[in-house]
């Protein structure tokens, strides 16, 4: 069949992924035989990049795919974002310095163009929650790099 008019997205977690975090060998099959017969394939997730890449493996992505819940646009094939909606961190700055003095044991999440950024204190991060978002790195809040991107 002619796939060359057809675009698919999917999400990941729950969707794409098994129980595993893994992409079962009939969909990796599926997917192969859809982009060999000119489909685009990509993917649509809240995670970055670089935390669902080691997932993806042997995927047949050939398009660009929507990350941070829709905040950014990235093509595995270049390496690159071709897209990014940036948030404000100049303004969002004072809103985390105070949910942090008013909750310290609150597990903050910024996620730049780069890296998943914990700027709550490593010693009251909830483990499970650290985990579950790997790679990660604990970073001051004022170490952020910007463009910030989603923040959870």
């Amino acid at each position: 069949m002619d796939y060359r008019k057809f675009a698919l997205f999917s999400d990941l977690d729950g969707t794409l992924f098994n129980d595993d975090t893994k992409v079962s060998e009939r969909n990796l099959r599926a997917l192969e035989y859809f982009t060999s017969n000119g489909g685009v394939f990509c993917v649509s997730t809240g995670r970055t990049p670089k935390n669902a890449a080691p997932f993806l493996k042997g995927a047949a992505i050939n398009g660009p795919g929507i990350f941070y819940n829709g905040a950014a646009a990235y093509s595995y094939k270049e390496g690159r974002y071709v897209l990014t909606h940036n948030l404000d961190s100049r303004a969002l700055t004072p809103l985390m310095q105070q949910l942090l003095a008013e909750y310290p044991a609150i597990n903050i999440q910024v996620y730049d163009t780069e890296d998943i950024c914990f700027i709550s204190p490593e010693k009251l991060a909830n483990q499970e929650f650290v985990q579950a978002h790997q790679p990660c790195v604990f970073r001051p809040l004022e170490e952020v790099s910007d463009p910030w991107l989603k923040i959870l």
